[in-house]
C-alpha cells in the first residue's frame, strides 16, 4: 500500500483550498457554516493543532486536520494529489467528489484517528469519480488505513480509479461497514479488504474493473452477502479462517489460488461454513486445509436445488487444483455438492489424514484423479449416496475405513476402489459397491471381525490375507449363489497372489459362496492349526489346490471344488494323530 511521503506528514498543515470562502456557496446552511469556522480546534492522536469544522470546500489537498462536511449544494469538489485526512469526512447524498489524475483520498494515515461516513442512498448516491479523462485508473481511488476503524459507506460510486495492483477502493481498518458500493471502470480490483477481520458488505456491484472483482483476507470475506457484475470473482487472497466463519452465496464465485487454512487458534476451534449455493473456484495452488495445526471444521451445507460447487477457475481437467485436506485436528460435514477437476500433484479430492473425520453424503465427484483419498486406520469416514465419474480411482482408502463407504454410490466410467496394506483392528462391514475393489498391499485382520459381502475383488500380485495371527480375528466372506465374493489376481494367470490364511486366533471365521482365483501355492485357503473356519461353497480357479488345512484346525467344510487349472479341491493333512 503506497504511504505518503514524510516530508508532507512533517509540513505544517495545509489549508483546505477556499474553505473559509467570502460567499456561501448557493442553496449551503449560511448559519451553519459560518459556525463551524468559528469552532475552536482540537488536536489529533499526533498532537497537531485540529482546526474547524469545514463545510463545501472547493478542493480537498495535502494533510488535512479538520472534520469536513460535504453535501449536494457544494458542487463538485476537487480531490488534488495525495490527500491525508485526519478527522471525519462526512458525504451528503447527492455530493460529489472530483479527482485530478493521479489523485488519491486516504484516511487514517499511519493509524491516526480518522473516519469516513457516507450517506449515500439509491436516488442520490454518493459520486467519486475523475475530473477529466474518463479512462479507468486516471486516480488512484479511495484508501481507509488503520485510524479509519467504524467508518461506514452507504451509497457511494466510485469511478475511473485504481491503479494496476491497487484497487479502486482499500480497506485496512477494522470494524468498517458498507451497505451499498459501486465500482465502475477500475484498472485494478474494485475493493481490497486487507483487514484480519470481518468486514459488513451488503452489496458490491461492478463494471469493467480489474480481475478479481475484490481481493480479501480469509476473515474479511465473512461479512460479504452480495457481489454482482459480469466475470467477477471474489479472491481470498490470504490469511486463514478462525472462529465462527462463514462464506454467503453471494452471486459470483468465490476464488483461491493458494491454500487457505481453516484451523483456529489454541483454544478457540474453528468452524467454516459454506452456504448452499455457494460456488468455489481455485487455480493450480489453490486448496481448503481443515484443523491442520489446531482444531477446524469445514461445513459444506449445500440443499439439492442448490447443491455447493468447487471447481478448478481455469480450464476443466483432471488434477487442476490441490483439493480439500482434513488434518489430524479437522473435520469436514459435507452434503450436496459438487467437487471436479481436483488432485494436482497427485493429489485427490478429498484427503483424510491422521485423526480426521468426514461425513460425505450427497457428493457428486467429477473429472479428478482420485476422489477420497484416506491411507490411516484413524481416520474415520461415512460416505453415501454419492457419485463418482471420469474418476480413475474413487477412492482410495486405509481397508478400516473403507468399513465407512454405504450404499447408494454410484460410479460411472472406468473406475475402481483401492484399498492398501492395513490392519483391520475393530469390527467392520464392508458394503457392496457397483464398482471393482482392489487390495493393493497386504490384508491383516489383526482384531475384531471383518465382513465382506458378495462382490468383485482384484488382488495385487504377492499380497497376502491373514486373520489372526495374534488376536482373536474373524472374517466372514458371505457372498450369495446370485453373488458369490469373488477375489481374484490383477489378470488371467495361475498363482499371483495370496495365499489366504487363517491363523492360530482365527475364531469363528465363515467362507459361504466364494469364488477365488489365481491364489499361489499351496493353495488358495489355508486353515493352520487352533483355527476356527466353516466352509460352504469354496472354489478356486488357477490355483494348486483350493483348501488346505492342519491336523489341529477346527474346520467344517462343504461343496469345496477345484475350479478351471487348479490340481485338486483339497489337501488334507496327514499323520494325525
Amino acid at each position: 500500500m503506497r504511504r505518503l511521503s514524510l516530508a508532507l506528514l512533517l509540513a505544517s498543515p495545509l489549508a483546505l483550498a477556499a474553505c473559509n470562502k467570502a460567499e456561501t456557496p448557493a442553496g449551503a446552511d449560511k448559519s451553519k457554516t459560518e459556525g463551524d469556522a468559528g469552532q475552536a480546534g482540537g488536536q489529533d492522536s499526533g498532537g497537531a493543532a485540529k482546526g474547524a469544522t469545514q463545510t463545501c470546500p472547493a478542493t480537498l489537498s495535502g494533510e488535512i486536520l479538520n472534520d469536513v462536511i460535504i453535501n449536494k449544494e457544494c458542487g463538485d469538489v476537487v480531490i488534488e494529489g495525495s490527500v491525508a485526512l485526519i478527522g471525519t469526512l462526512t458525504l451528503e447524498a447527492g455530493s460529489r467528489l472530483v479527482a485530478l489524475d493521479g489523485a488519491e483520498l486516504r484516511l487514517g494515515t499511519y493509524e491516526r484517528p480518522a473516519k469516513l461516513i457516507v450517506k449515500g442512498s439509491a436516488e442520490a448516491p454518493v459520486v467519486m469519480t475523475s475530473k477529466g479523462d474518463r479512462a479507468a485508473g486516471v486516480w488512484l481511488g479511495l484508501r481507509l488505513d488503520k485510524g479509519a476503524a467504524r467508518s461506514q459507506i452507504d451509497g457511494l460510486v466510485v469511478e475511473n480509479a485504481g491503479g494496476g495492483e491497487s484497487a479502486a477502493v482499500e480497506i485496512a481498518a477494522v470494524d468498517v461497514t458498507i451497505g451499498s458500493l459501486t465500482v465502475r471502470k477500475s484498472k485494478g480490483p474494485a475493493l481490497d479488504l486487507q483487514v484480519e477481520s470481518t468486514t459488513a458488505l451488503a452489496s458490491l456491484s461492478v463494471a469493467e474493473v480489474g480481475t478479481p472483482a475484490i481481493r480479501t483476507t480469509a476473515q474479511a470475506a465473512s461479512g460479504i452477502v452480495a457481489v454482482s457484475g459480469e466475470g467477477a470473482q471474489v479472491h481470498i487472497a490470504s490469511g486463514h479462517f478462525v472462529g465462527e466463519a462463514k462464506l454467503a452465496a453471494i452471486g459470483v464465485p468465490w476464488l483461491f489460488t493458494s491454500e487457505i487454512q481453516i484451523d483456529g487458534e489454541e483454544a478457540r476451534p474453528t468452524t467454516l461454513s459454506v452456504a448452499a449455493g455457494a460456488q468455489l473456484r481455485f487455480g493450480q495452488e489453490g486448496a481448503l486445509r481443515v484443523g491442520l495445526y489446531q482444531t477446524g471444521k469445514l461445513v459444506l451445507a449445500g440443499e439439492a436445488a442448490k447443491p455447493i460447487s468447487l471447481a478448478a477457475q481455469g480450464e476443466a481437467k483432471p488434477g487442476a487444483w490441490r483439493g480439500v485436506w482434513i488434518d489430524n485436528g479437522g473435520t469436514l460435514e459435507l452434503r450436496h455438492a459438487s467437487i471436479a477437476d481436483a488432485g494436482y500433484d497427485e493429489g485427490a479430492a478429498i484427503v483424510l489424514d491422521r485423526n480426521a473425520k468426514a461425513t460425505i453424503s450427497k457428493l457428486a465427484l467429477a473429472n479428478s484423479t482420485v476422489g477420497v483419498r484416506a491411507f490411516n486406520s484413524e481416520s474415520t469416514m461415512t460416505l453415501t449416496d454419492s457419485s463418482f465419474t471420469n474418476v480413475a480411482r474413487a477412492l482410495e482408502l486405509h481397508p478400516q475405513v473403507y468399513g465407512g463407504v454405504g450404499s447408494g454410490n454410484a460410479y460411472t466410467g472406468e473406475t475402481r476402489i483401492a484399498l492398501v496394506a492395513g490392519q483391520i483392528e475393530r469390527d467392520t462391514t464392508w458394503t457392496a459397491q457397483a464398482a471393482l475393489v482392489e487390495l493393493t498391499g497386504n490384508l491383516d485382520v489383526s482384531k475384531g471381525k471383518l465382513s465382506i459381502p458378495g462382490g468383485k475383488y482384484q488382488v495385487d500380485d504377492a499380497v497376502l490375507i491373514g486373520v489372526g495371527l495374534y488376536e482373536n480375528a474373524t472374517l466372514e466372506l458371505k457372498g450369495s449363489v446370485e453373488q458369490p465374493v469373488e477375489i481374484a489376481g490383477t489378470r488371467d494367470e495361475p498363482q499371483l497372489w495370496g495365499p489366504l490364511t487363517f491363523n492360530s486366533h482365527a475364531i469363528a471365521s465363515l467362507l459361504e459362496h466364494v469364488v477365488l482365483r489365481s491364489v499361489a501355492a499351496p493353495a488358495g485357503v489355508v486353515v493352520s492349526d487352533g483355527a476356527s473356519v466353516k466352509v460352504d461353497d469354496l472354489r478356486c480357479d488357477g490355483c494348486a489346490a483350493t483348501l488346505q488345512w492342519s491336523c489341529a484346525a477346527k474346520l467344517e467344510r462343504a461343496n469345496v471344488s477345484a475350479g478351471a487349472n487348479t490340481a485338486q479341491a483339497e489337501l488334507a493333512p496327514s499323520d494325525c494323530e
